[in-house]
């Protein structure tokens, strides 16, 4: 659903080289059209069906023209959908009588008309800074620190990807926090039949591919309908699959046929780990506010993609923060997986489960209790988060629940998980009850068999202002003496 969610269809119109020529003369396009496939999909009938399209030759953004237009029909069709077969004669005769009311002109019937006007807009991400990415690179003894050559990449439909410079930063995660002050310039033709904008961090490599970290969106529209067509700095939070040392955990998560490392550090709605922030800028420029030096001379870019530092910024300008409290009862589990313990005191035994509840950098753990057949019980208010993050709880990170099997003092990593945003628990406050959560398996990790539930548990979770806590802790501490106290 998400890779056809950011998917295009792109039909082109080309002058094919004459037989017998070469496959070094390439084909000459004449025209294309793009359009995304969730715009055809909420069309009736899932389709575009017998419509004219303008054809714009995109490789050349100088040339605004229209090169001619293409009748088609494009149908996609989901799960449990019907393909709705069209009566072909029918719709001929509709046409010749749309034909003779436009007085055989079309452009009426074209999806862009050919008096809509197309010009160029610049979309400029400007790529700030980061904050508490992940190592990528393991440490090598005592001789190299753990780190990340980082570097982001832009992306809008078939224009060529454009990249921040490399930045390498070393040491533990709290110090992997790379500048990069770029402005990245994508020249966009208006009206487009796209929306996407698709942004990557990678870690760069010099043998072999770059590891890709994470990947955030956002839509062209969106940013062109603000004040000023300009969205101020603010926080992009990066999720991605399960961390792990060196390779390793690249070699999980094969299962059903998909790449489920991948799949989660490209969507990050699926996504089972926070893996840090960046900040960012976007502004939609005309092309006449292109920057004088890049209009002529030795500086200038035409109609291309290009790339320029800008001067740090004081941080007054970046998004003010509020402080937030995280608050939450572990108390117990239900239908838990079940591992066969190892440690030498539990022979024939389960292993002991134990919860981490993780907002951004910080966590808090329970301790590890006995897994009876399924059945967990921690009956304990966990160590309080209290941190400073964005007064736009959008930008605030998403809050986990993990769980994992613990044998002595190690913990293995989490075979389920479970997410939801800030914003919802702001808005719950510190007054909601404790509710049942089902958790899912972290398929990056495949620590589940196949067909094993990954469990539910039993939580109070609550977040607000500290002020506001106050109001509540009495509460919570009674509720917990209930939550323990057994009849006899």
């Amino acid at each position: 659903k998400d890779i056809f969610k950011e998917s295009s269809i792109k039909i082109s119109v080309n002058d094919a080289r004459p037989p017998g020529i070469g496959v070094i003369v390439r084909d000459t396009l004449i025209g294309s059209y793009v359009v995304d496939a969730s715009y055809v999909y909420y069309q009736k009938n899932h389709e575009l069906y017998r419509v004219w399209v303008a054809l714009i030759n995109d490789r050349d953004p100088e040339d605004q023209a229209i090169q001619g237009y293409l009748k088609l029909s494009v149908q996609v069709i989901g799960p449990g959908d019907r393909v709705v077969v069209h009566d072909e004669s029918e719709a001929r005769q509709k046409e010749k009588k749309e034909d003779m009311r436009a007085d055989g002109g079309i452009s009426g019937m074209v999806i862009m008309p050919p008096a809509m006007k197309r010009e160029i807009k610049w979309l400029v991400t400007t790529i700030w800074r980061a904050e508490y990415l992940p190592i990528m690179d393991a440490a090598v003894g005592n001789i190299m620190q753990g780190g990340i050559d980082a570097f982001v990449q832009m992306e809008f439909g078939d224009i060529k990807p454009l990249r921040t410079k490399t930045k390498t930063v070393k040491g533990d995660r709290d110090k992997l926090a790379p500048e990069w002050r770029t402005e990245l310039w994508i020249p966009i033709t208006v009206p487009t039949g796209t929306q996407t904008v698709k942004y990557t961090v990678y870690d760069y490599n010099t043998a072999g591919p770059n590891q890709l970290v994470a990947t955030f969106y956002t839509r062209f529209g969106l940013i062109a309908k603000l004040p000023g067509r300009h969205r101020p700095p603010h926080w992009c939070n990066l999720y991605g699959a399960a961390l792990g040392t060196g390779a390793s955990i690249s070699d999980f998560g094969l299962r059903y046929g998909t790449n489920w490392t991948q799949h989660y550090n490209n969507f990050p709605d699926h996504a089972s780990t926070y893996k840090g922030r960046i900040l960012v800028e976007q502004h939609v420029y005309n092309r006449d506010q292109l920057p004088e030096k890049y209009r002529s001379g030795n500086h200038a870019v035409g109609i291309n993609p290009f790339k320029r530092k800008v001067k740090r910024k004081d941080r007054k300008h970046e998004p003010p923060k509020q402080r937030y409290r995280l608050e939450c009862i572990a108390i117990c589990g239900s239908e838990l997986p079940t591992f066969s313990s190892r440690n030498i005191h539990n022979i024939g035994g389960n292993s002991r489960m134990q919860l981490m509840v993780s907002w951004g950098r910080y966590s808090t753990i329970s301790q590890s209790k006995p897994n009876n057949n399924g059945a967990t019980e921690w009956f304990q208010h966990l160590d309080s988060i209290e941190e400073e993050y964005p007064h736009d709880v959008d930008q605030c990170p998403d809050v986990f629940v993990y769980l994992s099997k613990a044998e002595g003092n190690s913990v293995r990593p989490p075979c389920s998980f479970y997410r939801c945003s800030t914003k919802m628990l702001m808005e719950r406050g510190f007054g909601y009850g404790p509710v049942w959560i089902t958790l899912r398996e972290d398929l990056s990790l495949d620590q589940l068999s196949e067909g094993i539930y990954p469990g539910s548990v039993l939580l109070q979770i609550g977040m607000g202002y500290p002020d506001e806590w106050e109001k509540y802790q009495a509460k919570w501490e009674q509720n917990l003496k209930h939550m323990t106290h057994r009849t006899p």
